[in-house]
């Protein structure tokens, strides 16, 4: 039997490694869930910080209706095929630089799997809030923008960029700069503007409404 080149081992080990410790289907279909769920949760409270900013009083929220469960689910599933194929690059690309980097080629595959896991481990430790956190965002742009249109407000409001400052990012420099907007801004440059961004678009001027017919889901 010919000999095999450690350029066909390291191949084969990072083959192996990678098809050991990737994220698969059935993870992308959990990570989808846990998504989705966290999305209603997000849209329901932010109806309720709308009904309270909008009529004064702590309201109780019903869960999205259908047509808005379908888009909070369509974004969850496309969420999480995008961060599962990222984890899977970065995962790749980890075990390669791991192989390139211990002149044992021949290592013990499970070794490999052992720091693997402990970078997974570091990684999720940053990454996962970070997540969290743009999900939480976006759906609460989504649920504003559907609050105020349902109640028939965005003929009638101005917005303003809000959040943290000075912010950190270029783009968010460029939307606190712009000062007071129309929807139409608000649409063109939905948050979050870039991944971990803590801003978010507000109403200048609330209009009161009527508790009896405010829509909020």
């Amino acid at each position: 039997m010919a000999r095999r080149s450690k350029r066909q081992v390291r191949a084969d080990l990072v083959r192996v490694v990678t098809k050991i410790t990737r994220m698969s289907a059935a993870d992308a279909r959990a990570l989808e869930q846990v998504l989705f769920d966290n999305s209603v949760i997000a849209w329901q409270t932010e109806m309720k910080q709308q009904g309270l900013k909008y009529t004064g009083q702590i309201i109780d929220v019903p869960r999205p209706g259908q047509s808005d469960l379908d888009v909070l689910r369509a974004l969850a599933r496309k969420d999480a095929k995008g961060i599962i194929s990222t984890f899977n690059s970065d995962l790749k690309r980890q075990i390669t630089n791991l192989v390139d980097s211990d002149p044992r080629v021949r290592g013990n595959r499970f070794a490999y799997r052992k720091r693997i896991r402990a970078w997974a481990t570091k990684r999720s430790q940053w990454k996962d809030v970070s997540i969290a956190l743009n999900t939480e965002m976006r759906t609460r742009q989504i649920a504003k923008e559907r609050f105020w249109t349902e109640n028939k407000l965005l003929s009638k409001s101005r917005f303003k960029f809000t959040g943290p400052t000075p912010p950190v990012c270029d783009i968010c420099v460029r939307m606190f700069a712009r000062g007071v907007v129309t929807i139409r801004t608000v649409r063109k440059n939905r948050v979050p503007l870039h991944p971990g961004c803590p801003h978010q678009w507000e109403v200048i001027r609330v209009i009161p409404l009527d508790l009896e017919t405010m829509w909020v889901g």
